[in-house]
């Protein structure tokens, strides 16, 4: 029983602590709104897009490698090292190869892909380029903390690297005034001393650097097949903020910020929803393996009770959504009000696809999850294509939804094609339909609200309360069983 305990106690200090990279952008909303120009906003977006770039060129899927074969080795250190040891040296040498590259030809690239010359190599590329290469390493140390069973060191890395990060970006926003540059500037100044800890560290601990052709071998033969899958998956993420950056000329960086912002604030929606799967998806899978009724009725309880939750979650956020922008975020930024309420409903699908992962990786269909997000992006360009000159920045919103729906939708028939459904989800197809149903319905009456409300501001920020009421008064009636679960779900979350 204490070896169990102590595994949840260390399996939920690697799912809290695996959102903090999130947490330093959503803190920093109500500082960066007020200290950063819409258009500056836009930079930091930009920024992400590039970092999503060099993580996949620089650091090739060696992440994921690491995990693999870190068991194939566990049980002979000298071993284990080395093949960190060898994942280190490539990544610095990947890192000199491209930084030489950029060096010399990052202006000229950046004019090719971006509409805009604002964003230059020179100015912002170089920092942001180090963060990344950064950011990469500090990941290969915590993928060796987690498998040594280490969470004392995972903590450390993770909350060391938030905290120094977040400061930096303080100080170079609040103290020195260099807008999104001090953002950038003080994120790389933040994440350095961390690494560098980190690498003497490791160096005292082997006390020799090794790097074996073989291990580079084997884990390139790992990743290589995996880098198409990892553009597409980059491409699929941001096909909205690329759209966006492409379609809206001298002004596209200032739509950029606006958009962006509104999505960072959804963001909170997306962790409380990963946090609480990762804390329950451990329960189900064990119920699945074990061919239990009851704990196959129980999981399956636990799961209503969750898609309930986080249903209530986007309604209730989508209502304060006006007050979330007029208490935290500054008033330039007050036009994403109308972005915040569709984004808020790209969790919604996103929700189905995460509770259909499970019989997908349960019956080790993962191979097809390529095609998928091929799917999803293929749908997410066509949708941009078609909307944004009807809708503009509108238009992206609904096409981000179009992209997360076709994701579900196209892993949804994939499964009922191969007969993987009947896991007891099926029970829950009547609660998906109802779920949809209120929320759409909530939608409806609240730009309702929104668009025909003409008494005062007041009336804007508050009126669209009342459907939540609405909403409020149908769960009882329509999700009575899943509400007597309540008790269970915290009390799963709680253990």
């Amino acid at each position: 029983m204490s070896q169990v305990k102590g595994l949840l106690k260390s399996t939920s200090i690697y799912v809290i602590l695996g959102f903090l990279p999130m947490g330093i952008n959503f803190l920093l909303l109500p500082i960066l709104s007020t200290e950063l120009s819409e258009s500056e906003y836009g930079l930091l977006a930009l920024a992400g897009l590039f970092v999503g770039v060099i993580t996949i060129f620089i650091g090739l899927g060696l992440e994921g490698a690491f995990s693999r074969y870190y068991f194939q080795y566990y049980k002979k250190p000298n071993l284990v090292s080395t093949l960190l040891s060898t994942l280190i040296i490539t990544v610095l040498i990947s890192a000199s190869f491209f930084g030489v590259i950029l060096h010399f030809f990052g202006d000229v690239l950046f004019k090719m892909f971006l509409s805009n010359d604002i964003f230059t190599y020179s100015d912002y590329g170089v920092f942001i380029f180090l963060t990344t290469v950064n950011t990469i390493l500090n990941g290969l140390f915590l993928i060796y903390f987690r498998n040594e069973e280490k969470p004392l060191g995972f903590a450390l890395t993770s909350v060391s690297f938030f905290l120094l990060s977040l400061t930096g970006i303080l100080i170079g926003v609040l103290y020195f005034k260099q807008g999104a540059l001090g953002s950038i500037i003080g994120r790389f100044f933040g994440s350095i001393p961390v690494t560098l800890i980190l690498l003497f560290y490791f160096y005292s601990k082997i006390k020799t650097i090794k790097f074996e052709f073989r291990f580079l071998k084997i884990l390139f033969h790992y990743t290589t097949p995996l880098i198409p899958y990892l553009l597409i998956l980059y491409l699929y993420n941001n096909i909205d903020k690329i759209m966006v950056e492409k379609s809206f000329g001298e002004n596209s960086l200032d739509y950029l910020g606006k958009y962006n912002l509104a999505f960072q604030i959804g963001t909170a929606i997306q962790v409380l929803l990963y946090s609480m799967f990762n804390s329950i998806s451990p329960q189900v899978y064990k119920a699945l393996e074990s061919k239990n009724a009851d704990s196959l009725v129980y999981s399956i309880k636990l799961l209503k009770t969750f898609h309930l939750v986080i249903i209530g979650v986007i309604v209730c956020f989508i209502a304060s959504s006006e007050l979330l922008f007029t208490v935290f975020i500054d008033e330039k930024f007050h036009d994403g009000i109308q972005y915040l309420g569709i984004l808020s409903l790209i969790y919604v699908p996103q929700l189905y696809y995460v509770m259909y992962t499970i019989p997908l990786f349960y019956n080790k269909l993962t191979k097809t999850l390529p095609y998928i997000s091929f799917v999803a992006l293929i749908a997410g360009v066509i949708s941009n294509l078609i909307l944004i000159p009807i809708y503009g920045i509108i238009g992206v919103c609904i096409a981000t939804l179009c992209t997360k729906l076709a994701q579900f939708i196209a892993t949804y028939f994939y499964l009922k094609k191969y007969d993987q459904l009947d896991l007891g989800f099926t029970q829950m197809r009547k609660n998906h339909i109802l779920a949809v149903t209120i929320v759409s319905v909530y939608l409806l009456l609240y730009w309702l609200f929104f668009e025909f409300s003409f008494i005062d501001n007041w009336s804007i920020n508050y009126l669209n309360i009342i459907p939540l009421f609405v909403f409020a008064g149908l769960l009882p009636v329509l999700f009575k069983k899943e509400i007597s679960s309540l008790p269970l779900l915290f009390k799963n979350l709680k253990n």
